[in-house]
C-alpha cells in the first residue's frame, strides 16, 4: 500500500520547483525581499558566523566566503526530501548570501537562488511550499547559530579585544620594518583563522585570505599572532576569524591608537569574527534529537500528523544545535520536552506552550520554544491544528 504514497509524495514535492499556481520567478527582487531577508538583533559579525557555521554543519562547500564585504556562496548542494516515511528524493540549490550590518543589528539577505530538479535548472519556485521546507528551516538554521549571552562565555570578547590592542603596535612595526626593507608601497588585509587553548595559547593558526599582494609579510604577521597568549580559563578551545588591515595611512598615528584597531574598539565593523567551537573543530557536539513514534503525536485540526512530522523532521537540526551548545558546557545534559502548537491556515504557529520538561534548564526550554515558534507548515484552506509532540534530547 506504501507504493503509490511514495510515487505521489515524489510528484508532490517535486512539484515544489514547478507548476503554474502561487510561483514566483527566480529573477523577481520581490521574492527575495519577502521571503529571503531577515533582520536581527545581533552584531554582523555573529551573523555572518552563524551563516558559515550552518552551511558547515550540513557538509555544504563554499565557493566564497568574504567576511570583509559580508558575502557567501555556497556550491551546487542536494538537499534531501522528506515524507511521512522518510527520504523520498532531492532538489539541488545553491545560494548567494550577504550579511551586512553593525555592532547592534545585522540583516542576511539571500540575494540569489538557484535551484534544478535533476540536470535541470528551474526558473521559478511555489514560494510558500519551498520556504515551509528549505528556506524557513535554512534561516532557522541561521539563528540557532548566533553566539551565547555575552555572560555564558568563557572567554569573554572584551577580554580578547584587549589583548589585540595591546599587541597591535607589534604589528604595525612588522608593516613599517617590512616597507622600509623592500622599499615596497602596499596595504591591504591579512585574515587569520586561529585557535585558542584553555590556556590561552595558540595551537592552530592559519591565512584566510589576504589582499596585501605580499605573502612573506602575510608569514610574519601570522608568526607573530601565533605568539601571543590570551590568558588561562577553564572550558574548551576558542576559534576566532581576525582581520588585520594595513595602511600607509594610517602609519602615523599607529603608535597613538594601534593603527586600524580591532572589531570593539573603532576598527572595522568586520575585523573581529568570533565563534566557539568543539576541540575537533566540529563547531559542536554530535546530540541527537528524536521525536516520538507516530501513536504518540496528538493532532486535532485539518492537518494530518504526517504532513505535520515531515516538516518537523526538516526542522529538526536547528533543535540540534540549541542542544549541541548546551552539551558543550554540560556534557551529561539531555531530557524530554513535550510541547504544544498551534498552527493557523496560513502555516504559522500562533500559540505555544511547555506541557512538560525534564531537562531543569528553563533557559534551554525557551530557546527551543523560540525556534519551533518560528516554523511555518505551508498554507491550508482553512482551520487551525493543534500539535502536540515530545521531543527528546540525548546523545
Amino acid at each position: 500500500m506504501k507504493q503509490p504514497l511514495i510515487a505521489s509524495a515524489i510528484v508532490a514535492v517535486l512539484a515544489l520547483l514547478s507548476g503554474c499556481a502561487k510561483t514566483m520567478q527566480l529573477d523577481d527582487p520581490q521574492l527575495y525581499d519577502q521571503y529571503l531577508t531577515r533582520s536581527y538583533n545581533q552584531r554582523v559579525d555573529v551573523c555572518y558566523n552563524a551563516v558559515l557555521t550552518t552551511f558547515k554543519e550540513r557538509g555544504v562547500d563554499l565557493t566564497k566566503a568574504d567576511p570583509i564585504a559580508g558575502r557567501i556562496v555556497t556550491e551546487k548542494h542536494v538537499a534531501a526530501i522528506y515524507a511521512g516515511y522518510g527520504v523520498v528524493g532531492t532538489i539541488s540549490h545553491r545560494y548567494y548570501i550577504d550579511v551586512k550590518g553593525d555592532t547592534e543589528n545585522c540583516t542576511i539577505k539571500i540575494t540569489k537562488y538557484k535551484a534544478w530538479k535533476g540536470d535541470n535548472e528551474v526558473p521559478y519556485v511555489k514560494v510558500d511550499d519551498v520556504y515551509s521546507y528549505y528556506w524557513a528551516p535554512l534561516f532557522g538554521g541561521f539563528e540557532s547559530n548566533f553566539d551565547e549571552d555575552e555572560d555564558d562565555a568563557i572567554r569573554t570578547r572584551a577580554g580578547m579585544d584587549a589583548v589585540m590592542k595591546q599587541h597591535r603596535p607589534e604589528l604595525d612595526e612588522i608593516y613599517n620594518q617590512y616597507l622600509k626593507k623592500t622599499k615596497k608601497k602596499f596595504e591591504g588585509y591579512v585574515a587569520l583563522k586561529f585557535t585558542i587553548a584553555p590556556k590561552g595559547n595558540i595551537i592552530d593558526i592559519s591565512i584566510e585570505a589576504t589582499t596585501t599582494g605580499e605573502l612573506d609579510f602575510d608569514q610574519l604577521i601570522k608568526a607573530a599572532v601565533s605568539t601571543w597568549n590570551f590568558g588561562e580559563v577553564s572550558g574548551a578551545n576558542m576559534t576566532r576569524i581576525v582581520t588585520f588591515n594595513f595602511s600607509a595611512d594610517n602609519n602615523e598615528d599607529s603608535s597613538k591608537n594601534g593603527g586600524r584597531r580591532a572589531h570593539g574598539d573603532g576598527g572595522d565593523k568586520l575585523d573581529s569574527l568570533l565563534k566557539t567551537s568543539g576541540d575537533n573543530g566540529s563547531g559542536g557536539i554530535g546530540g541527537s534529537v528524536g521525536t516520538a513514534a507516530d501513536d504518540d503525536v496528538n493532532v486535532n485540526g485539518k492537518r494530518k500528523a504526517s504532513d505535520i512530522m515531515k516538516v518537523v523532521e526538516q526542522r529538526k537540526p536547528a533543535l540540534r544545535n540549541i542542544y549541541n551548545k548546551y552539551r558543550k558546557k554540560n556534557p551529561e545534559f539531555e531530557g524530554r520536552i513535550v510541547v504544544k502548537f498551534t498552527i493557523d491556515a496560513n502555516g504559522d504557529v500562533v500559540k505555544f506552550s511547555i506541557l512538560s520538561s525534564t531537562t531543569n534548564n528553563a533557559k534551554f526550554d525557551g530557546e527551543i520554544k523560540k525556534v519551533i515558534s518560528g516554523w511555518k507548515f505551508g498554507k491550508v484552506e482553512v482551520g487551525n491544528t493543534t500539535a502536540t509532540i515530545p521531543f527528546t534530547f540525548a546523545e
